[in-house]
């Protein structure tokens, strides 16, 4: 889900465009779609950054994706003993 957005918008996270031609919209919500999606159903850059950064902090404190080498934010499963130890 966010891994395709996110390597969307790198691909045109630089780019001045405004509008966003096929964007993966799969993580964008009933609440969110007011502010990503314009008046003619194309999807504005700025709500789509916005959205995705949102969501993306959500399953960050959810646990669902992790930083790694992060005390705060890593997996806690890696500090878990493995194997023979």
């Amino acid at each position: 889900m966010t891994r395709a957005a996110l390597n969307y918008l790198a691909k045109y996270g630089i780019s001045r465009k405004q509008i966003l031609e096929t964007p993966p919209l799969d993580l964008v919500t009933t609440p969110w779609k007011r502010v990503v999606v314009d008046k003619e159903t194309r999807a504005t850059k700025q709500g789509y950054t916005l959205c995705f950064l949102d969501r993306l902090q959500d399953n960050v404190r959810r646990r669902d994706i992790s930083v790694k080498d992060s005390e705060r934010w890593g997996d806690p499963r890696h500090k878990l003993l493995h194997g023979a130890d």
